[in-house]
């Protein structure tokens, strides 16, 4: 049988066909890649940026969908990341559509778990890292540590006006790193730390004053209840205290306790402190006498807290949580899920609080300690202090280590 002029012509084109197929060197059409995106309960998330190559990039609308359009056909790693959900990657390999006969939409649907309650706003500079941050409202707070300078571990005060989003140093004259702060109004607060120096501020931190130097002992905390009364504790069975806002510091008798970490107060006359070996002290004449309670652990315990006269919890560098509704008569063990240690516990009222720690731990707890469930995001960051002024606005301060050095963290919460 004799082909035909035409049919020969459409098997040539036919071959040739084939043949660019074969080698892939045949595109015509470009793709449109679209999609949804959800969180863990299939509720559409806004603002995840997609994107699937450099200058191909797409942002999902209030009802979770994006859709990029003129992308080549290839292999891809299509990135989705939103700062509170944290990043997905997906392979899509589209190289097999090129060649000419096939343009169609691909689909690229994403779904993220549980939101990340927990966001860092901030890095600081140099070798750097933080020990305390304190908060007096959604806007003002202060954060303080150590910056390595030519000889030593310098003070370092941080402040801002912003909620977090931007700091501005502050100039201190201490020798030594800073290892707490407490502000008790947006212009009055105090910082201490390594070689016992205690500083002053009247004015939001633009200037800080000397008010006091032990010269051998270290202070771990301080706190204050009003713009006169305060106490401050530390190494050498040291706990201080001031009527008259830091102008004089005198020494409360305690007895025999190496090292304490943390202490606060109700009011004027009924406070707690705590430290190694277990320690917790109490007081209800101000610190005149300071007796101790029997916390059934022989752990350093590193933070203290207490929302009224019977309601209090106490952490320890073994992920120990204990607590007591009875002023510490009796402390008891709640269980944390975590061996890691806890440096800092805050509560919003008798059921709300969080306590932080190295390797990254971030507990939270919404039953008064009950249960204690894990609000970690994977990082190491070693954490040293968390303050929240309400249920829903909170942060946390610590260290990082990345290929330049270690850097003081700042995280915040996002209910």
């Amino acid at each position: 049988m004799r082909l035909s002029n035409f049919m020969r012509l459409r098997i040539a084109i036919l071959i040739i066909s084939l043949l660019l197929v074969s080698t892939g060197s045949f595109v015509s059409c470009n793709f449109t890649l679209e999609g949804k995106v959800t969180n863990a309960n299939g509720d559409p998330i806004e603002g995840v940026e997609i994107k699937v190559a450099e200058g191909l990039t797409g942002i999902t609308n209030a009802s979770g969908d994006y859709s990029i359009s003129g992308i080549p056909y290839n292999n891809y790693a299509v990135i989705a990341s939103h700062p509170r959900y944290g990043t997905k990657v997906r392979n899509i390999d589209t190289s097999y559509f090129g060649n000419g006969f096939s343009c169609e939409n691909i689909d690229g649907d994403f779904n993220f778990g549980a939101v990340k309650n927990w966001e860092s706003i901030y890095t600081t500079a140099g070798e750097s890292g933080l020990h305390s941050v304190c908060f007096i409202d959604s806007n003002n707070g202060w954060a303080v540590g150590f910056i390595n300078g030519e000889s030593h571990s310098e003070p370092y005060i941080i402040h801002t006006i912003d909620g977090g989003e931007s700091w501005v140093v502050q100039n201190c004259s201490a020798y030594y790193w800073l290892e707490c702060v407490y502000f008790i109004d947006n212009n009055t607060g105090w910082a201490s730390g390594e070689d016992g120096d205690i500083f002053k501020t009247s004015n939001e931190g633009v200037g800080w004053n000397a008010q006091y130097n032990s010269s051998i002992y270290d202070i771990h905390g301080i706190y204050f209840v009003n713009t006169s009364t305060g106490w401050a504790c530390g190494s050498g069975s040291s706990i201080l205290h001031t009527s008259n806002g830091g102008v004089n510091w005198d020494y409360q008798n305690i007895g025999d306790y190496s090292r304490l970490y943390s202490v606060y107060f109700i009011n004027v006359s009924t406070g707690w402190a705590c430290g190694s070996s277990g320690t917790i002290l109490h007081t209800s004449n101000s610190g005149e006498n300071w007796n101790e309670q029997n916390s059934g652990t022989s752990g350093g315990l590193n933070s203290i807290y207490f929302i009224d006269g019977n309601t209090g919890w106490a952490c320890d560098s073994n992920g120990k949580i204990l607590h007591t509704s009875n002023g510490g008569e009796a402390w008891n063990e709640q269980v944390s899920g975590t061996s890691n240690s806890l440096t800092s516990i805050c509560f919003t009222d008798s059921n709300t609080g969080w306590a932080v720690g190295y390797s990254g731990t971030i507990l939270h707890t919404l039953d008064g300690g009950e249960s204690w469930n894990s609000q970690e995001d994977g990082k190491t960051y070693g954490l040293r202090s968390v303050c929240f002024i309400d249920a829903n606005t909170g942060w946390a301060v610590g260290s990082m280590y990345s290929d330049s050095g270690y850097h003081g963290i700042i995280l915040k919460y996002y209910p």
